[in-house]
Formats: C-alpha cells, sequence, structure tokens
C-alpha cells in the first residue's frame, strides 16, 4: 500500500469516528472537538489548561476555545487552586456527570465496532505501528 493511501485511510477513520461522535452528541450541544477534552478532564479532574495542552499536543488557544463551551454548556466547572491562588483545576460538574456514561457508551461502541474482527497480536501490532508512525512525524 502506497504512504499516500494510508495517510487516507487514517484521515477517512477519523471522519468516520468524528461523524459517529457528532451524531450522539448532538443532543447535548457537544460536539467531537469537546469529547476528548472531557475524557480527559473526567480522567484527570483538577488538571490545569497547560497540563491538557500538553497531554493533548495542542495549542493553548484551542484549549480554551473547548474549555469555554464545557463550561458554557455547564458541564465542567473551572476552580481556584487552593494551593497555588494563581491556578485553576478544571473538573466535571454535576450536570455533567451523567455525560460520563454517554461518553463511556460511545468511547465502547467506536472501539467494538472499529476494531472488529481484530485480536489481541493485531492489537498490539497495530498500536506498534501507530506509535512508530507518530514518533517519526515528530520530525516534520
Amino acid at each position: 500500500m502506497k504512504p499516500f493511501v494510508i495517510g487516507k485511510s487514517i484521515r477517512l477513520l477519523e471522519n468516520n469516528v468524528k461523524s459517529y461522535i457528532n451524531k450522539e452528541l448532538k443532543d447535548y450541544n457537544l460536539s467531537d472537538g469537546q469529547f476528548q477534552y472531557f475524557i480527559l478532564i473526567y480522567e484527570n479532574e483538577g488538571i490545569n489548561q497547560n497540563e491538557l495542552a500538553n497531554l493533548l499536543k495542542v495549542g493553548k488557544a484551542s484549549v480554551t476555545k473547548a474549555v469555554k463551551i464545557l463550561i458554557k454548556e455547564g458541564v465542567i466547572d473551572r476552580k481556584i487552586d487552593e494551593s497555588d491562588k494563581r491556578n485553576y483545576g478544571l473538573f466535571i460538574s454535576e450536570k455533567g456527570r451523567p455525560l460520563i456514561n454517554v461518553f463511556n457508551r460511545i468511547s465502547k461502541r467506536i472501539d467494538e465496532s472499529v476494531f472488529k474482527g481484530f485480536d489481541a497480536s493485531e492489537m498490539e501490532i497495530l498500536k506498534s505501528y501507530l506509535n512508530r508512525l507518530y514518533n517519526n512525524s515528530k520530525v516534520i
């Protein structure tokens, strides 16, 4: 398979996943753009925006935009860090708690669909290849 075909396949896969996420989150006024942020905040309650940017390898402006939307929708809260008053941590709000199950269901459905027919050894090989592609891409 030619490299550009692999890249196209990765983009098409990403488009299908984003489309599914957007369809599932439409009723919550959220999109795939906020999905990964919400999940990471849930997994790392109290994380600040700089740490979120580092984890996702994105700019601070992207994080700010996503966080503003999540706060506006009332699904996360930004609270001052009592140990460092200059720092604000991000937390899932009471309104956002029920979304955890929704997001977990979406993630599970994506994994079940995308990795259907893969056995454990194929998953390890795929993970290895994707990590290699990612590491190789750091130089461009």
